[in-house]
């Protein structure tokens, strides 16, 4: 069996692969590309060729390259810089992948060819993509900077050594490899036209959190930012009695929080006793945040 197809992976075979920083890295430092990264090249460049009846599912790049921030803007970088020798990219997959990536106005990691920080992801986006393909991927726009209200300097003090974190905490923030909470609203068989959900702890040593809201199938994206346990329970709370009086009920609600089995629920399930019980999960999990994977 040659080496192409060999790593071409089956239609159930979701492995996944931990910690890409290090294997960018090391691929970056001594230019021998990894065998995993080979492997994901592989994939994409059939998924790209018209003339190939290989069809491997978004969720399985995602699962393989384990939801990682730099693994994800990685692969962006090769589904839209391999369209020379691809005809064009997959735009299906570049608008997932913007809508997978935290923030735009970030940068690419170490890996061959990398930007680097030379340009955001965004900037880099702008200048490769034409205009119609831009307005395909309809990128979330730049999030206006927060400017909290001022305390007074006994207030400030007294929250500053409140919310102070151990050492251990900022060590595990600074390798950003933590999971979030997600659900998903499926209303059919095209898992495009989901609705998602994510809440994130964000990462500035505080204790605040992000809840990031896509509606794929009117192609609106919202993002709450600053918020704190109350409000972040707030909103879940509302989501879900939304839910379960929707006169044109969804199908399933999946539900995914760190260290629990993934859950998928009926309209019927979503009763005042389940979602106290997705209440009481969440909010064990935003106060042992962060949850390492």
């Amino acid at each position: 069996m040659s080496s192409t197809i060999s790593n071409l992976w089956s239609p159930h075979q979701y492995s996944r692969i931990y910690d890409w920083a290090s294997i960018l890295e090391a691929w970056n430092r001594n230019l021998n590309m990894p065998q995993e990264v080979e492997i994901i090249l592989t994939n994409l460049k059939e998924a790209c060729n018209p003339d190939s009846t290989y069809e491997p599912p978004f969720e399985q790049f995602l699962t393989y390259l384990n939801n990682e921030q730099g693994a994800i803007s990685w692969f962006l970088f090769e589904a839209i810089t391999h369209r020379w020798m691809w005809s064009e990219p997959r735009l299906d997959y570049v608008k997932m992948l913007v809508d997978e990536i935290y923030n735009l106005d970030g940068y690419f990691p170490d890996f061959p060819g990398s930007p680097q920080k030379t340009q955001t992801i965004r900037a880099w986006l702008h200048e490769n993509l034409g205009h119609e393909e831009l307005d395909q991927i309809n990128m979330m726009p730049p999030l206006i900077p927060f400017t909290p209200p001022r305390r007074n300097s006994t207030q400030a003090r007294r929250d500053t050594i409140h919310e102070k974190p151990s050492e251990v905490c900022r060590n595990i923030w600074g390798g950003e490899k933590f999971a979030s909470v997600e659900f998903r609203v499926t209303r059919n068989k095209d898992d495009k036209l989901d609705d998602r959900i994510r809440i994130n702890k964000n990462n500035d040593g505080g204790s605040t959190y992000s809840v990031w809201h896509n509606d794929q199938e009117s192609n609106i994206k919202t993002r709450a930012t600053d918020m704190n346990e109350e409000q972040v329970m707030t909103f879940l709370s509302n989501t879900l009695r939304f839910l379960s009086i929707d006169e044109s009920p969804f199908e399933n609600l999946q539900v995914f929080i760190p260290n629990t089995p993934t859950i998928l629920l009926t309209p019927g399930n979503l009763t005042s006793q389940t979602r106290q019980l997705i209440y009481d999960t969440v909010s064990a999990t935003m106060e042992n945040w962060p949850v390492i994977v």
